[in-house]
C-alpha cells in the first residue's frame, strides 16, 4: 500500500499498464502506481484499498471503462476516474459525462498532458463536477438563454466538450454567443478554477501576435523594456479561447500550430522552452474549409483545431426562445441602469418572434434595450418594439440604415394616441441625427465628435449607449 505521503494511481488496461513511460512520469511526482489488466480486478481495489486516481482505457476485458464508472462513481463520486478512448465515441462520451468522468479523453494523448490531469485529479479530489445540466441557474451564470430543442442539443454538445479535453472548434454566425459557449465549457470542466483567456484573433496586428500569444523577453525589440508574460502562459493549467482564429494569416497559424504540437513555447527573444498545460477552445464565423481550398487556412491546423466540433445555432432556428430571452435582457437592462422592473406585452413579443434577426442574439438584445428606452419605465408595447427594430445602428452585414420620422408624423401619431412620448421621441431623434452625421463626418472617431459637440468623451459615450449606438 502507499505511504501516505504518496499519491496511488491505478491504471486499468492492457495498454496503461505496460506504459512505463507513464509510470516513469507519475512517480517522479511523488505517485506510486499500481495496475489492474481487467475492469472486474479494478473494482476490487478501488473497493478494498485507497486508490486517489483511477485511469482506465475505455475498452477492455470484461468489466469496461464505462462499466466500472458506472458502478464505482455512485458508492465514491469524489474518486477521479479517468477514461481513455482510442476513437472518438460520441455515444460513449456522452454516456461517460452524464455517469460523472472527471475526465474523457481520446488517443493520440501527449504524456504530459494525461500526467497533468492525474496530478490534478490526486491533488483535488473534490474536483469531480456533475455533468451540465440545461436549469435556471446554469443558464444565468452562463448567459445561454433559452429551453428549445435547440438549446438543449447546444447544451448537450456543451456537456460533451466540459466532460473531455479534446481541442474544440465553436462555429456559427456573428452574434450566436460563440463566446458564452468556451466559457460554459470551461466552467463546467475540471479546470473550472483556473484561468479563462479569451484572445481576439482578429484584434491584433501580425507583427505584435507573437509577443501577444507567447510573451516577449526584455530587449526582443525596440520598445520591449521588460518581459511580458503571453497569453498561453497566462491560460497555464486553465483554458485559451482563441477567438476568430479563421482571421489568422498563414504566418500565425504556423507559430500558432507549432505551440499546440509541441505543448510548449519559447518567449520571443527568449531561449528557455516553456511547458504549457492549456485546453484550447477556438471560434469562427469564416467557412474554414472554403479557406482551406484556396490555401488560406493551413490543413494541419484545421485538423489540430478541430477535435470536436459545436455549432452555435442562429437565433432564426429557434425563435420560441425569444420571450425568454427578452426577459433576460430586461432584467439586465434594470439592474444594469437601477431602474424598476420593466415589462413587455405579448404583442411586442409576437412581433419580435416574427423578426429576421441576422445579427441574432446580439441584434435582439440592442433591440430590447432600445425598446425599453422608448418605453420609458412603461410596459414595452408593440408600437415600442416595431420602432426599436425600424431605427437605430445598423447591424453589421444587415445593410439596413436609420431614417429618420418626420416630427410632423411624430405629431399625428400623438394626437392619434398612437405614442404618448412625444417630446421624449422628438430629443432622441435630434440627438440621433445630429451624432451619427457627425460620426460620419469624423470617420467614427469619438474624440473628434465629443469635439465638436462640446461635451467629454466619457460624456458622449453615454449618449451613445443611451441612443444605443455603442
Amino acid at each position: 500500500m502507499a505511504s501516505k505521503n504518496l499519491r496511488e494511481i491505478l491504471l486499468v488496461g492492457s495498454d496503461l499498464s505496460a506504459n512505463l513511460g507513464l509510470h516513469k512520469e507519475l512517480r517522479a511526482r511523488a505517485c506510486e502506481i499500481s495496475t489492474a489488466s481487467i475492469g472486474e480486478e479494478a473494482l476490487v481495489r478501488a473497493n478494498t484499498r485507497q486508490v486517489d486516481v483511477i485511469v482506465s482505457e475505455l475498452v477492455t476485458p470484461g468489466l469496461s471503462g464505462l462499466e466500472l464508472l458506472r458502478q464505482l462513481h455512485p458508492a465514491k463520486p469524489n474518486l477521479p476516474i479517468i477514461l481513455i478512448d482510442k476513437q472518438a465515441n460520441v455515444g460513449s462520451a456522452i454516456e461517460a459525462t452524464k455517469l460523472g468522468v472527471y475526465e474523457y479523453m481520446v488517443t493520440p494523448i501527449q504524456m504530459l498532458e494525461l500526467v497533468s490531469h492525474i496530478v490534478r485529479a490526486a491533488s483535488h479530489p473534490h474536483e469531480v463536477l456533475p455533468a451540465f445540466v440545461a436549469d435556471q441557474s446554469n443558464n444565468q451564470r452562463t448567459g445561454l438563454i433559452g429551453s428549445s430543442s435547440v438549446m438543449m442539443g447546444l447544451q448537450a454538445q456543451i456537456s460533451l466538450a466540459a466532460g473531455s479535453s479534446l481541442t474544440i472548434l465553436i462555429r456559427g454566425a456573428t452574434g450566436t454567443g460563440k463566446e458564452l459557449v468556451a466559457r460554459a465549457i470551461h466552467e463546467h470542466s475540471s479546470r473550472a478554477d483556473q484561468p479563462f483567456i479569451a484572445f481576439n484573433c482578429s484584434a491584433i496586428p501580425e507583427p505584435l501576435f507573437e509577443s501577444e500569444l507567447f510573451g516577449h523577453e526584455a530587449g526582443a525589440y525596440t520598445g520591449a523594456r521588460a518581459r511580458r508574460i503571453g497569453w498561453f502562459e497566462r491560460a497555464h493549467r486553465g483554458t485559451l479561447f482563441l477567438d476568430e482564429v479563421g482571421d489568422l494569416t498563414l504566418a500565425a497559424q504556423v507559430k500558432l500550430l507549432r505551440v499546440l504540437q509541441e505543448q510548449r513555447l519559447q518567449r520571443l527573444g527568449g531561449s528557455q522552452d516553456i511547458h504549457l498545460d492549456v485546453r484550447v477552445l477556438a471560434a469562427t464565423h469564416r467557412d474554414l474549409e472554403s479557406m482551406r481550398a484556396a490555401e488560406k487556412f493551413r490543413e494541419d491546423l484545421y485538423y489540430r483545431l478541430n477535435g470536436f466540433t459545436i455549432k452555435t445555432p442562429e437565433l432564426a432556428l429557434h425563435p420560441e426562445d425569444i420571450p425568454e430571452l427578452a426577459s433576460h435582457f430586461l432584467r439586465k437592462w434594470q439592474m444594469d441602469a437601477s431602474l424598476p422592473p420593466v415589462s413587455i406585452s405579448r404583442e411586442a413579443i409576437e412581433f419580435l418572434k416574427r423578426q429576421r434577426w441576422e445579427g441574432n442574439v446580439r441584434e435582439l438584445e440592442n433591440a430590447i434595450q432600445r425598446a425599453a428606452l422608448l418605453a420609458q419605465g412603461q410596459a414595452i408595447e408593440l408600437i415600442h418594439a416595431q420602432q426599436a427594430c425600424g431605427s437605430g445602428t445598423p447591424v453589421p452585414g444587415r445593410g439596413r440604415k436609420y431614417r429618420p420620422e418626420p416630427l410632423t408624423d411624430l405629431v399625428e401619431r400623438t394626437r392619434a394616441g398612437e405614442i404618448t412620448n412625444l417630446r421624449a421621441l422628438a430629443h432622441e431623434q435630434v440627438d440621433r441625427s445630429l451624432v451619427e452625421r457627425l460620426m460620419e463626418l469624423s470617420n467614427g472617431s469619438q474624440s473628434s465628435v465629443a469635439k465638436l459637440m462640446g461635451v467629454t468623451r466619457t460624456t458622449l459615450r453615454q449618449i451613445l449607449r443611451k441612443l444605443g449606438i455603442l
